[in-house]
């Protein structure tokens, strides 16, 4: 036979591959090819801005691990099989690693092809509620959608008097803006949006209760100046 096909990353949420079996060689291939980037994006550490391109992924290996039910000395090696057949490249960064299918588009097809020949608009955030209404897994299928809609939901708690009140009664001497600030800094990186989408449970993230859990895991303490000038 010759040819190829593509497979949806939807697929991937089929009864027929939720399982939390480890992988075999073949299906953590596939799930590389599934993975990595669709097209560019960039990645955020810190205040570091890191270009992700087409075909590439920026996750850790402890991340792939996760994605695999593999230790990571084991994804380590089926890396450097996959290295040593030219299939994949790697590059140590800080932090994490960055991971490149070599001729990605034998995969995945051109860009500009039958099926994706006109530039597709990202999704207001407006337009990402009303598709939520119609599939609330969405988020599963992009990571953007999934950014944007964490983005919305921290700002949302962040600004909301009621929530924040409720935080400073359960958290005494916390501040909770800062701590939900610096929740933010993971919930809005790609290793979190793997982690939430591996729990095949999860079909709506239910963002108050992460938000919670985030800011007892994140707690910012007020400085003793600060704390003496609100009760002053």
């Amino acid at each position: 036979m010759d040819g190829w096909i593509k497979l949806h990353r939807k697929c991937f949420d089929n009864f027929l591959y939720r399982t939390n079996k480890p992988h075999t060689r073949r299906e953590a291939w596939e799930d590389i090819l599934v993975n990595v980037n669709y097209e560019d994006a960039y990645w955020s550490s810190g205040n570091e801005k890191i270009e992700c391109k087409r075909g590439q992924s920026l996750l850790s290996l402890d991340s792939w691990g996760r994605i695999l039910n593999w230790d990571k000395s084991r994804v380590k090696r089926f890396f450097d099989l996959l290295k040593t057949e030219k299939m994949i490249t790697i590059e140590n960064m800080k932090k994490t690693t960055r991971l490149t299918v070599c001729n990605y588009v034998n995969y995945q097809g051109e860009q500009n092809d039958n099926e994706t020949q006109k530039k597709r608009k990202r999704p207001t955030i407006k337009e990402e509620e009303e598709l939520r209404d119609i599939n609330i897994s969405l988020w599963r299928e992009s990571f953007d959608v999934y950014l944007n809609e964490c983005k919305r939901e921290f700002r949302k708690h962040i600004d909301d008097p009621d929530f924040i009140s409720k935080m400073k009664y359960f958290h005494s001497g916390v501040d909770i803006k800062k701590s939900i600030v610096a929740s933010f800094e993971y919930w809005k990186t790609e290793e979190a949006w793997i982690l939430k989408k591996s729990k095949k449970s999860t079909k709506k993230i239910n963002w108050d209760l992460t938000i919670q859990n985030a800011i007892k895991k994140n707690k910012v303490y007020f400085t003793k100046e600060e704390l003496q000038k609100q009760s002053a």
